[in-house]
């Protein structure tokens, strides 16, 4: 459907325009007419002159000059001594024998009417004439006074063009003041729509933008349902820190117990497989719980110092180094990172000169800005989520590369890859990719794509360049 602005800009220059054809068109035909009579009326005049000139005994027929002279004067210049439609203007006057008493030069030497009063039209030429026939009983004779319609219509053609350019003018006037009425008309609903795209579940704070008295109540409306939305999410970030909180306890003391039951009296090997089996679940649930309760805070905690220089490279290090001993013995983890000899240092940083160190230069280059804490829980997400999906013994490789703007962190894992189904869905809260897979909460990329959000990075996920499984890529602003 097309914006409300543009409708009503469409439905006032629709209806002007109309408007404005019906005024042209009545304007056309009024104009014509009116100057048709007063042509017409000027005709007439011009006979009665004639008549009343010869009634009078100013001349009578004897003295009268058979022919009229007619100034030739060229249509594109005025002068002193006439006009050039004189040219196209002609009057005849014959006496009731049918005698030639007085004509125009150019006039025919033939009657340019019947002898029937009133008025009509002859062809004469390669013009049409207008012709007005009087008869005066006073000097018994007829008189006929003619106009060329082409000067009729040029006439009227000219004084409805000046009636009509006016009117377009005032048309596109309108249609400008118009269109910058509605504009400035619209840009509260602007101004409400730009504020109303910047909520998200991180700001639902009320819409303060003044609208229109008519648009008022769906500011109400939409500030309601902010509240309503707010407080629908505070309830549930509320049950789910508070549910998590309180199941750490009992997991806790679960946790105890199993180990007690396993180190405190001799059991057969089906029991302690039961045993472990317990204390592997309650493992599960404690890294559910703690994962739960780091997406709550994310959610929960609007505002995080994201000033810390972070160093990538140590950053992972650091992460591979606190892995389960298990993780690390059934997986090769390497980590590739870019030598101060692979890129140039004039290029990465300003702040390492050509006699710095390695270190001095991977710490100025492979250095962002963020909160440690939460990067520190992103790489090891990632980490985690790689070697879950992928068979023992294989390569896990982290790699960091540098663009000019950019620092990318990539995982690359040898598992069994997602679809794009998948990867379109992975960061779903709860959602897993293999219903097989027996470790894992589904929270992982979803606690991932909240922290890549804070820092206003960009993750993605492509298939491994190296053959199957997937990488998973997080490029950070330098």
């Amino acid at each position: 459907m097309r914006s409300i602005k543009l409708r009503i800009t469409l439905s006032i220059v629709i209806c002007l325009i109309a408007a404005n054809f019906a005024a042209g068109y009545y304007i056309v035909v009024d104009t014509k007419e009116e100057l048709t009579e007063l042509f017409n009326a000027e005709q007439a005049q011009l006979a009665r002159i004639i008549d009343s000139i010869i009634a009078r005994g100013i001349s009578s027929p004897e003295d009268i000059a058979s022919i009229a002279d007619v100034a030739n004067i060229n249509e594109d210049r005025y002068s002193n001594s006439g006009h050039h439609y004189e040219k196209k203007l002609a009057f005849q006057v014959w006496d009731k024998e049918g005698n030639l008493w007085m004509m125009s030069r150019n006039a025919p030497l033939y009657p340019l009417s019947a002898q029937t009063p009133g008025f009509s039209k002859i062809q004469y030429g390669d013009a049409v004439w207008h012709i007005f026939s009087l008869y005066s009983s006073a000097s018994s004779s007829w008189i006929y006074t003619a106009q060329r319609a082409e000067v009729r219509d040029e006439l009227i053609g000219l004084i409805i063009l000046d009636l009509l350019i006016p009117l377009l003018f005032i048309t596109l006037i309108v249609i400008a003041v118009v269109t910058i009425c509605v504009h400035l008309g619209t840009l509260p609903i602007k101004r409400f729509t730009a504020a109303l795209q910047e909520r998200d579940d991180t700001n639902l704070a009320s819409l303060d933008t003044q609208l229109p008295a008519e648009l008022e109540p769906i500011r109400h409306a939409v500030n309601n349902l902010l509240r309503q939305v707010n407080e629908a999410l505070n309830r549930e970030r509320s049950f789910n820190a508070d549910a998590a909180h309180e199941l750490r306890t009992p997991l806790a003391a679960l946790r105890v117990h199993a180990q007690n039951l396993q180190l405190g009296q001799q059991v057969s090997g089906e029991t302690a497989n039961a045993v472990n089996k317990i204390i592997l679940s309650i493992d599960k649930m404690v890294h559910t719980v703690e994962q739960l309760l780091l997406l709550n805070r994310l959610d929960a905690h609007r505002l995080y110092d994201l000033a810390d220089s972070v160093n990538l490279a140590s950053l992972t290090r650091e992460t591979i180094a606190e892995l389960p001993a298990a993780a690390l013995s059934d997986y090769d983890f390497e980590l590739q990172t870019p030598t101060s000899t692979t890129t140039s240092r004039d290029e990465a940083s300003d702040e390492a000169s050509d006699e710095a160190s390695e270190e001095e230069w991977n710490e100025a280059v492979l250095s962002i800005r963020g909160n440690h804490n939460l990067l520190r829980n992103l790489v090891r997400n990632l980490i985690e989520n790689a070697y879950k999906y992928s068979a023992h013994n294989t390569a896990i490789k982290i790699a960091i590369e540098i663009s000019d703007k950019y620092l990318t962190l990539t995982v690359i894992d040898q598992g069994p890859g997602m679809t794009d189904e998948q990867k379109a869905n992975a960061t779903d809260r709860f959602y897993r990719v293999s219903d097989r897979q027996q470790y894992g909460t589904g929270l992982g990329l979803s606690i991932v794509m909240r922290i890549v959000t804070l820092h206003k990075a960009e993750l993605s996920f492509n298939d491994n360049p190296d053959g199957h499984g997937l990488a998973c890529s997080v490029k950070f602003l330098r």
